[in-house]
């Protein structure tokens, strides 16, 4: 299991001054949020800023939206959301959706404030997804311990060693021109 971020912190790095200079560069921190100032649990899995603004962050307690000012928590606590309340990753999908991995739940689609879950019922490879990206042709790729699936109009193709992953043990994805996994030791493309 990834260890999680203790505190969510942003930071500005200072490389305007002196364009020549090279000297190490300076890191000043802006804010920190952690539960007294709204993050509801200081668990972080993931982050990300999509594009209308909001600052997404996956903690152990759910999917927590940031606006600038307050937090609004999702959770599997509340009816119609999340399945599991782990959230392991995040990436912004077409039309302005957000694809969400769960801990024991599948992954979820938020799109105009409404939740879809995807389970192996569905044909998900694992409902325990470590992390989630999106290919140049919009596709979405979800990693478990068991494999990968790759999700494209609406239907999911899943790969294992059998389809000729190196290890089913998948940990990360990033999507740059081609996927590329990562495993405990190794990565592939």
């Amino acid at each position: 299991m990834r260890a999680g971020l203790v505190l969510l912190t942003v930071l500005l790095f200072e490389a305007f001054a002196f364009p020549l200079d090279t000297a190490a560069p300076t890191w000043h921190i802006l804010d920190t949020y952690q539960q007294p100032q709204g993050l509801p649990q200081n668990s972080v899995y993931a982050i990300l800023q999509t594009g209308d603004g909001y600052l997404w962050v996956g903690i152990k307690g759910g999917l927590a939206r940031f606006d600038g000012a307050l937090f609004t928590v999702f959770s599997a606590r509340a009816p119609n959301q999340l399945r599991a309340s782990e959230v392991q990753g995040l990436v912004e999908g077409d039309e302005g959706s957000l694809w969400i991995a769960t801990h024991g739940g599948g992954i979820s689609r938020y799109k105009d404030g409404q939740f879809t879950t995807y389970t192996r019922k569905e044909g998900l490879i694992s409902d325990y997804p470590m992390s989630l990206c999106r290919d140049t042709e919009g596709a979405i790729w979800i990693t478990s311990g068991t494999g990968v699936s790759r999700l494209e109009n609406g239907a999911f193709t899943n790969y294992t060693v059998n389809q000729g992953l190196a290890d089913n043990d998948t940990w990360d994805c990033c999507a740059t021109p081609m996927v590329v996994f990562g495993w405990a030791l190794a990565m592939a493309s």
